[in-house]
């Protein structure tokens, strides 16, 4: 069976990368090649893992070399890359202030 993710594939209209990741990750080469990962990577817990729902926002998480990655599928179906944390404390700390999850989503939606 597939994923969540692997089922809302299809549907995905293109994505964003914050100013945020970028700077997280290094570069907006690296930024990219990470959307690209994520976008051709088959089912995979550490790929895909749906963390929760928050407005109609679903929020995942891929794990690449370490590196906690938050992007969201947005109801517009847009994936949008939110941050990049090599340490998994900041990571919770990121999903847990829900204010300023919800903020960064709509910034990247503009």
């Amino acid at each position: 069976m597939k994923n969540r993710f692997e089922q809302l594939k299809p549907a995905i209209k293109g994505y964003a990368i914050t100013s945020h990741f970028k700077r997280d990750v290094g570069s907006i080469e690296k930024a990219t090649a990470i959307v690209i990962e994520v976008l051709e990577s088959k089912e995979s817990e550490q790929m895909h893992k749906f963390e929760e729902l928050i407005e109609e926002n679903l929020i995942f998480r891929a794990k690449i070399q370490g590196v906690h990655i938050v992007y969201v599928l947005t109801p517009s179906q847009r994936l949008v890359f939110l941050r990049a944390f090599k340490n998994f404390k900041s990571y919770e700390h990121f999903l847990a202030d829900k204010q300023a999850l919800l903020s960064a989503i709509e910034y990247a939606k503009l």
